[in-house]
């Protein structure tokens, strides 16, 4: 069942109800910063109810899948909660498939499209929460309904027998008959239109809706129970989106808007259990701001922040030492030292900041870099520590895909990510923060050699390929083995790639293989991590990504081991010693795609 935004709060209600008589059960992804705020906030919002619940973080279907089978039996009412997980398969035939009637499923997760038997009117155990402004991909109900229709049901109709008929009956009869035929061709031609839009909406390919942090505080204000605190949580799921390709920078413009209207509200008042609101003195607070898009800058050097940015690193290619001269004359135009310009930017003085803030767009220019600042949000915990949400983000991020314990237990990396996201436990979050600076460092390295050796970058008809599997330090190679640490690597090397003459007619779809993964299965063969990108959205259009079909089918002709991997079908893993096949069947089926979509138009 569909449950649009004004109707969240009567989900939440369900599900409160039922918690009277059974713990809530709740599986997160531990896959996305984004699911890690959405189970904070509900955490906050099951604490204020006196909700009790489990937390199992899951790392994909398979793992969700088994955890499902372990806790929940047939015979008991559960609420569950999915949290980044389970939207796009069938979730009462392919995960709780012996779930009670009164049992209820709510699903909070970004990742589409859809799956359609979830969204169903008459589906009222699963209760998807979906934002208004995300109907126009999904099919109306008449039309899913109607493509279930077997083609075989409409001609199961029996005949009459008319030879023993007068004629006059049998001129009637055939009129009859006639117009039958007619109704059931016409019936034909409906579903099987709906067959092909429903079909059409799957091969669309992957792309994600609204954050789940931001969903779930929609929730919270519904709820009157919002905070600083959660709608901080939702900025960083937001911004999460953003750093993370999820979200068109339009998109993003029209969400921080929303949510810097908010900021003065939440800052100033809190709600109580009994829902009087009261005016508090708060010891954290949000404030937007105009900023520059320097990497990291609170916790490096103004010089660092700047050379590995992704739009200046890109632009000026600091990599190499034309480019760094070129960042260099940037600052001597600007009055900034060299030495002063490597110290920690917070340690710059008030007039070498304000030199920045003053010149710093104008000598850019010269060196045709634009657009370097970037609506954002920081909080202030105290007098002494300011935070921006992409710090944030990004450092939980890290936490989150850290390296994995032998045991290949995920819920180590689950409890790091929510510490870091609490006011009170900077350490933890600093520890992710170091982790994601190095692999800044690491991506600007490897892209860097991937330009300047053209040899490396590998271009087949559709796509072009960078596979660090061949060329990564062993230094790099620790940083890039996980999903989104090789996404924002794409990214930059289609912004790093945008002015030669493979990118000319517009961004050209990237497949990054990773290095091999540590771990071997038990015949000692090693696997690698295949991630495609279809490009940055820059207007208003919702990105879709069509490796997420073409991947699949690839596997399937192929017939290769695919080891299942978090919860975005663009992203897979297979053997090392058949990536190279891998790769030129891959070519063929998306020469194949774009010829029949073609075709269809």
């Amino acid at each position: 069942m569909l449950i649009r935004r004004h109707e969240f709060q009567d989900a939440y209600n369900k599900v409160h109800d039922l918690s009277f008589n059974c713990s809530v059960l709740i599986f997160a992804s531990v896959c996305d910063c984004d699911a890690v705020c959405a189970h904070k906030i509900l955490n906050s919002l099951f604490k204020l109810d006196s909700i009790a619940f489990s937390i199992i973080p899951v790392k994909d279907f398979e793992h969700l899948k088994s955890q499902a089978d372990e806790h929940i039996s047939d015979d008991e009412d559960r609420a569950i909660i999915l949290l980044n997980c389970g939207a796009t398969v069938d979730i009462l035939k392919d995960l709780f498939a012996e779930l009670s009637e009164r049992s209820r499923v709510l699903v909070v997760d970004t990742h589409r499209p859809v799956h359609l038997q979830n969204v169903r009117t008459q589906n009222e155990t699963v209760m998807v929460l979906y934002e208004d402004e995300e109907d126009d991909k999904l099919p109306d109900e008449s039309v899913i309904r109607e493509a279930e229709v077997e083609e075989s049901d409409e001609d199961s109709e029996p005949e009459e027998d008319t030879e023993d008929q007068s004629p006059q009956r049998r001129r009637l009869d055939a009129d009859d008959v006639h117009g039958a035929q007619r109704e059931r061709r016409e019936r034909r031609q409906r579903r099987a239109e709906s067959g092909r839009l429903v079909a059409q909406y799957y091969l669309q390919g992957s792309y994600f809706g609204r954050a789940a942090g931001h969903t779930m505080f929609h929730l919270a204000h519904q709820l009157k129970k919002e905070t600083t605190e959660i709608l901080w949580l939702a900025i960083v799921s937001v911004t999460d989106q953003y750093v993370h390709n999820r979200l068109s920078h339009e998109t993003y413009t029209l969400i921080t808007s929303e949510l810097q209207a908010l900021v003065p509200e939440c800052d100033s008042t809190t709600t109580l259990e009994d829902g009087t609101t009261v005016v508090t003195a708060a010891d954290s607070v949000i404030r937007s701001k105009y900023e520059y898009c320097f990497f990291m800058m609170r916790h490096w050097s103004l010089y660092e922040s700047m050379m590995f940015a992704p739009i200046i690193a890109a632009k000026l290619k600091t990599w190499s030492e034309d480019g760094e001269e070129k960042l260099k004359k940037i600052l001597a135009k600007m009055g900034i030292p060299l030495a002063s310009s490597k110290q920690k930017y917070s340690h710059l003085s008030a007039n070498l900041l304000r030199a920045v803030d003053e010149k710093l767009e104008g000598q850019a220019l010269e060196e045709g870099l634009t657009e370097l600042r970037l609506q954002t949000f920081v909080i202030e915990r105290g007098y002494k520590l300011q935070l921006s949400a992409t710090d944030v983000a990004l450092g939980t991020t890290a936490l989150l895909e850290s390296t994995v314990s032998d045991s290949g237990d995920w819920s180590d990396n689950w409890r790091k990510a929510c510490g870091a996201l609490s006011k009170d436990q900077w350490e933890v979050l600093r520890s992710g923060i170091i982790q994601t600076l190095a692999l800044q460092r690491a991506i600007v390295t490897q892209v860097g050699l991937a330009v300047s050796n053209k040899k490396l970058i590998r271009r087949f008809s559709h796509f072009k390929v960078l596979n660090l599997k061949e060329n990564c330090s062993t230094t790099d190679a620790v940083h890039l083995q996980h999903p989104l640490a090789l996404t924002r690597l794409a990214l930059f090397l289609q912004e790093a790639t945008v002015g030669s003459k493979a990118s000319a007619a517009g961004p050209k779809p990237v497949v990054v293989v990773s290095p091999e993964l540590a771990e071997k299965d038990e015949q000692g063969f090693t696997y690698v991590l295949v991630v495609g990108l279809c490009g940055k959205p820059r207007d208003g259009t919702q990105l879709t990504n069509f490796f997420a079909h073409t991947f699949q089918v690839t596997i399937e002709r192929l017939a290769v081991e695919n080891v299942a991997i978090g919860f975005n079908p663009s992203v897979v893993k297979i053997r090392s010693d058949g990536i190279t096949s891998y790769l030129e069947e891959l070519d063929q089926v998306e020469r194949e795609a774009k010829e029949a979509h073609q075709a269809a138009e």
